[in-house]
């Protein structure tokens, strides 16, 4: 099976991120309802340790990270939700919801959101 996801060329130049992050940031208001609007509900950027993706990266079945939106009910934010996924481009989940030790693949979450907790400047972020 011809798997869409594996091979391809995830790379754009520091150019084209730096348009991107910038456009985001200067429009990410103009696509929610005005009650929503500077409550920062859209994180312009979420900080991981390096770790917690080595733990999802080291199984043999896991060819690529996929990464879904959430949002917490209490507070409306946007949050990543960060899995891996095998060779036939299906997810890696726990069979029983949760990670119940090391061997269990695991859902990645809780990263530091910016605002609150943003990174130093740079060119995507400034």
């Amino acid at each position: 099976m011809n798997n869409q996801f594996l091979g391809r060329d995830h790379c754009i130049s520091l150019d084209d991120a730096k348009k991107m992050t910038k456009k985001f940031r200067a429009d990410k208001d103009k696509i929610v309802k005005d009650e929503y609007k500077g409550k920062h509900l859209r994180p312009a950027c979420e900080s991981f340790d390096r770790a917690v993706f080595d733990k999802l990266l080291q199984r043999e079945d896991c060819k690529g990270l996929r990464i879904y939106y959430g949002m917490k009910p209490d507070d409306h934010r946007v949050h990543a939700i960060i899995v891996g996924f095998d060779a036939d481009g299906k997810d890696i989940l726990p069979t029983t919801g949760v990670a119940m030790d090391a061997t269990d693949p695991i859902i990645v979450e809780n990263g530091l959101p910016c605002p609150n907790s943003c990174p130093p400047p740079s060119g995507l972020n400034g």
